[in-house]
């Protein structure tokens, strides 16, 4: 056997992994637009000058930036953020009008260390309400991706909420002013999730210049302010659980365009990370257009909550039906009826595609662990009776095609 030809930090999906992440994704569609969030999708490549400048130092050195044919400089899109900045940009007022609310579920790329629930190729499923200040948009996307958490049946997490500008404003009443420096400081705090403090501190005081363990100590003495308080008051009045709800002033999100109040969700006795995140970036459309508009979104983190959903096994496994090929002339008059009854029932109904000996159809039916088989032979069409047999069990029943409707497997 040889080595496998896969890229390291990417997956292939197949078979009932495959159709768990179909699952979640028309579940996650569904919630989205039923609150009135509209899909949009975007290029996997963007220009470079796109893609650079917004993000901070160290994601920019996580892209998968390169010339294409024409010697153009693109890049694989890092997030979905930034595409849709670009995207509004490019319609606004044409054919897109503020308030504007997006849901877009697609692959990003980042060259990063693999490791379970991060790969370098992954799905994010976003939510944004462009145009809008208000604390009610921030409540509602936590709303909104608390519904989705609550519809997967996922236990124990808890939405950690926190503030830019009150972190910011902390750090500068410390002397910090520069902004690249604040940045810099707060990178390296938004690692207390990976790191323990003592590895922060000493990170901070070697490698920052600044006294890791005051920072700290500063920032465990921080109370929520009166939006963050806000945001919580209504969510909470939106039907997030107060259990689920809570102020944490050591998380900062590293990316720079977060402007004023930030979220993560994190699963509880977990160390998986966070399973969805967002915030507010208010900032970030003035550098693709003159005018500013107010932004407020969140992500669910698809590969670490589909690691959750089959550790869980939130989806009943669909039942799957192989059906042996006896002759194509007995597919022509009845079979082929007798697989759309199946089928509309909500089976997964496999034909065997060629004529061939049935054992060694049977073989292939197990292999793949198929749960019945649907026996309609010489014998089955004289009576006009299917012949069911349990695979597992072994257990053969002979119905009448006419019961075949209501048949429950």
């Amino acid at each position: 056997m040889t080595d496998s030809y896969l890229l390291k930090g990417f997956r292939d999906y197949s078979l009932e992994d495959a159709q768990i992440r179909e699952k979640m994704i028309d579940l996650i569609k569904q919630v989205y637009a039923s609150f009135g969030f509209s899909p949009l999708q975007t290029p996997v490549i963007e220009r470079k000058e796109v893609l650079v400048g917004k993000y901070g130092e160290s994601a920019e050195k996580l892209m998968y930036l390169f010339q294409d044919n024409g010697g153009r400089e693109v890049g694989l899109r890092y997030d979905l953020t930034i595409p849709s900045m670009r995207f509004l940009a490019d319609n606004l007022n044409k054919t897109i009008f503020l308030p504007y609310k997006r849901y877009q579920i697609q692959e990003v790329f980042r060259a990063e260390k693999p490791q379970k629930g991060r790969l370098r190729q992954f799905i994010q499923a976003d939510i944004d309400i462009y145009g809008s200040s208000s604390v009610f948009a921030s409540a509602e996307i936590i709303f909104v991706i608390d519904t989705v958490l609550q519809q997967f049946k996922i236990p124990d997490y808890v939405f950690r909420l926190n503030s830019r500008t009150l972190v910011v404003d902390y750090l500068r009443s410390l002397g910090y002013q520069d902004n690249n420096k604040i940045n810099e400081i707060l990178r390296v705090v938004d690692k207390l999730d990976k790191k323990s403090k003592d590895e922060v501190i000493a990170e901070l005081d070697k490698d920052l210049g600044v006294s890791g363990r005051e920072i700290l100590l500063g920032f465990n003495q921080l109370r929520a302010n009166s939006r963050i308080s806000e945001i919580i008051g209504l969510a909470k009045d939106l039907g997030v659980a107060e259990s689920r709800l809570e102020f944490s002033p050591f998380m900062v999100r590293g990316l720079d365009y977060y402007t004023d109040e930030i979220f993560e969700v994190v699963l509880k006795n977990s160390s998986l990370g966070s399973i969805a995140g967002g915030g507010r970036y208010d900032n970030l459309f003035s550098q693709f257009a003159k005018e500013s508009v107010p932004a407020v979104g969140g992500s669910i983190g698809f590969e670490r909550l589909f690691e959750v959903i089959k550790a869980n096994q939130v989806f009943s496994r669909q039942k799957k039906l192989f059906v042996p090929l006896f002759s194509n002339l007995l597919f022509k008059q009845q079979l082929a009826d007798i697989v759309k009854i199946l089928a509309r029932q909500g089976y997964s109904v496999f034909v065997y595609p060629e004529e061939s000996d049935i054992k060694k159809q049977l073989r292939y039916a197990n292999k793949y662990k198929f749960d019945y088989a649907i026996f309609y032979g010489e014998n089955e069409a004289q009576k006009n009776v299917v012949k069911i047999k349990n695979l597992a069990s072994g257990n053969e029943e002979a119905i009448s095609i006419a019961r075949l409707g209501s048949y429950k497997f």
